[in-house]
């Protein structure tokens, strides 16, 4: 088998463990979040790739060979925040009590490190390259792949040649700093052709090879503003794919024998207990090696033998729940329901107790018992998806007692931005091994995910008066049937779900989720709510505020046009850094995927979403109202607000909602010019196929005659008591 030789970008994914992860710190007031976040991902990477080799490469300075050549490279880039600046010394700590290498050169970054390791590697050696940075991808070779992570520290996209020719339409790796020459790159302040984007540097790039060929063929290049934008930029073209180029003979060991992994040293179990990581340096021992007599995953021994399963019926079951009651532990417990509202109803439960699995299934299992149980308040139960077990047990008229752990809720409060918190995604996401049955997974989850809060943060108690909305809030609180049934169950059960807020300076707490749990809460008439206090700048507590609230069933469209544009502007903010929202071949498409990945819309949907704010506010309501059909909506956005108040006027007065194909044609004639309230009344007017014999009275016609006061229902109803008159009088007429 091949030996393989895992190298990371530690500068990049410490940088994403910072701004992922909620800030932790210990007793000292050291802050170890982002040392925290990068030591289990290399637990996962370690256990996922099994390498010989390894290293972690860092950025020295901002000062670099690259500066050199151009002062103002990542000039741009804000400071680094002292709660992370401290971070990277302590992170290169902690590597090598762990016997990992760490190395970091004058006058080089990382990524001259890491393609310095893909080059003169092994031949017999694979290279596996983890970063947050595309600019890797030109490392890309037969033996040489990129693990990119696409979002915070967890979700990665493998790219070897075929995944990278497919991203970028059949260019090789060494292509990207082509393109770069073209387009430059925005997150590092290369500069490119001015005017030259993604689309055209690919364009030339598939045509002619490399930038120096472009610039040799200006002539042959289709558009007069093209060769003279290319022309009058060869130099900082030239310049630009040096910038992006990385170096690969960076002054460093390359014998392989000294990146080979070897046992944890004793020293980093003190080291790891003083920074309050708790169980970490067994996991670390578990699969380096090390000095531990056993291995501890969550505090508990890990046995080999999967827990025996027994089937209940009624015989087994009396003595079940008979021990359960009895016992002092928490049971750890999952159910399955089918079946619809008001007849939910249980399919099966695991019951994990006496490193048994017990398992109730179909109709035919003592249900009753089982219900018994869950209703005696004396007996601790950890459950997954607590709010599906409550809505089940009410369709039979069972009130649960004794949850006192939620594997979803504690998910969420460790790592709020994930778009699914089932039981199979979260043994994926947060345990080491996963075992096998649903209901172990449970109670393996309960212990590392408190261990998690511990290290994070607390729940507090704060007065609902200190708890203030979202400036700018997107998503509308609306007093519906939804709200009337949360409020019912904060009357019943209390708000089970904390909210996550971040102090506000001129005093109280500002919310970043949970404005529908506070308006229940104060209809349900509570004085105090449970909240977890975070510290977070402005676009860190955007993406947790439109990520947490696009995972609600019902958004209206204006709710997910505006979250997705602060989305998208909070993103750019955040990083002007390529890793987090550089494009395939340019920055702005990538971050159109990120704001839309976690709904599932595409890069194209998440732009017309964004296109309904140009709208105004009539016209959108009407679009939520679904008075108006999104396609249209979309293309009536690009008018603008003098020409939309026309169009509205127009609609109003022929009482007609626009087609796709009218939207379209009064878009068009707004561009060339032709657009007025009486062009829109016309096109708004025409017959359409399933309205021929509809009659059209302009609403300045009808105002003659109508008070201003009155609505349209108002006038439509005058107007049909009239013509019931006159039907009247014509019929007695036509009797004489």
């Amino acid at each position: 088998m091949t030996d393989k030789f895992l190298v990371i970008d530690g500068s990049s994914l410490i940088h994403r463990a910072f701004f992922a992860l909620p800030p932790l710190m210990n007793k000292q007031g050291l802050h170890t979040g982002a040392v925290y976040g990068l030591c289990n991902m290399l637990l996962k990477l370690l256990e996922d790739v099994q390498p010989k080799y390894m290293a972690v490469a860092f950025d020295k300075s901002r000062k670099t060979f690259r500066t050199e050549m151009y002062a103002d490279y990542k000039g741009q880039r804000k400071p680094t925040p002292p709660e992370l600046s401290e971070q990277f010394p302590l992170s290169m700590k902690v590597l090598e009590a762990m016997n990992i290498r760490t190395l970091e050169l004058d006058n080089y970054e990382a990524d001259d490190i890491i393609g310095t390791f893909a080059v003169h590697a092994p031949e017999n050696v694979e290279v596996i390259i983890v970063t947050g940075d595309r600019d890797e991808l030109q490392l890309i070779d037969n033996r040489t792949k990129v693990y990119y992570t696409k979002r915070g520290i967890s979700d990665i996209q493998i790219f070897d040649e075929a995944e990278f020719a497919a991203a970028y339409e059949g260019l090789v790796p060494r292509q990207l700093i082509e393109l770069k020459g073209l387009m430059g790159d925005t997150s590092d302040n290369i500069p490119g052709v001015p005017g030259v984007g993604p689309k055209t540097a690919l364009k030339l790039i598939k045509e002619y090879g490399d930038v120096e060929t472009v610039l040799e063929n200006i002539e042959k290049v289709s558009g007069k503003s093209l060769k003279t934008k290319l022309a009058e930029n060869k130099d900082a073209a030239i310049l630009s794919k040096k910038l992006a180029t990385i170096y690969t003979d960076a002054p460093m060991e390359l014998a392989m024998e000294n990146y080979e992994l070897k046992p944890v040293q004793e020293s980093a179990k003190a080291l790891l207990q003083d920074l309050e990581f708790r169980n970490m340096y067994e996991r670390f021992a578990a699969i380096l090696g090390g000095e531990t007599e056993v291995f501890s995953l969550f505090g508990d021994i890990v046995e080999e033998d999967a827990a025996e399963l027994v089937s209940v019926d009624e015989i087994i079951a009396k003595k079940l729940f008979a021990d359960l009651v009895k016992s002092e532990e928490k049971i750890a417990l999952y159910v399955e329901s089918a079946g619809a509202l008001p007849k939910l109803y249980f399919s099966k439960a695991e019951i994990f107790f006496d490193n048994k699995v017990y398992v109730l299934e179909g109709a035919e299992a003592p249900w009753q018992d089982f219900y018994k149980w869950l209703s005696d308040g004396s007996s601790l139960k950890a459950v997954c998806d607590s709010k599906e077990l409550y809505k089940t047990c009410l369709c039979h008229n069972v009130h649960p007692q004794g949850i006192v752990d939620d594997v979803t809720l504690a998910a969420y409060l460790v790592d709020p931005g994930h778009s699914s918190y089932v039981l199979a995604d979260l043994a994926k996401r947060h345990l080491f091994s996963e075992a096998s049955t649903d209901c172990e997974n449970v109670a393996l989850l309960v212990k590392t995910l408190r261990e998690s809060l511990e290290q994070r943060e607390q729940v507090q108690q704060i007065p609902i008066g200190e708890l203030f909305p979202f400036k700018n809030h997107p998503f509308k609180v609306l007093d519906d049937e939804s709200m009337q049934r949360t409020v019912e169950s904060v009357e019943q059960y209390g708000v089970l779900s904390p909210l996550i807020a971040r102090p506000r300076p001129e005093g109280g707490y500002e919310i970043i989720s949970g404005h529908r749990r506070q308006h229940a809460a104060q209809l349900a008439g509570l004085d105090n709510l449970p909240v977890i206090v975070r510290n977070m700048d402005d676009d860190a507590a955007v993406l947790l505020m439109v990520d947490s609230n696009l995972q609600r069933e019902n958004i209206l469209p204006s709710e997910r046009a505006f979250a997705y544009k602060m989305k998208l502007e909070a993103l750019k903010n955040q990083g002007a850094r390529s890793d987090l929202t550089s494009a395939q071949v340019g920055r702005k498409l990538e971050t159109a995927d990120i704001v839309g990945q976690e709904s599932g819309d595409s890069r194209n949907q998440v732009r017309r979403f964004i296109r309904l704010t140009n709208l105004i506010p009539e016209l959108l309501d009407m679009v939520d109202e679904k008075k108006i059909a999104f396609n249209p909506a979309v293309e009536l956005s690009h008018l603008d607000t003098n020409q939309q108040r026309d169009f509205l006027e127009a609609m109003n007065d022929t009482q007609n909602a626009p087609s796709l194909s009218q939207a379209q044609r009064l878009k068009k004639l707004a561009q060339e010019g032709h657009f007025s309230y009486d062009v829109a009344f016309a096109v708004m007017g025409e017959e359409k196929k399933d309205e021929l014999d509809k009659v059209v009275i302009k609403n300045d016609t009808l105002r003659k005659y109508f008070p201003r006061s009155y609505t349209p229902k108002q006038m439509e109803d005058t107007i049909i008591k009239l013509l019931e008159q006159w039907q009247r009088k014509q019929q007695r007429q036509n009797e004489r």
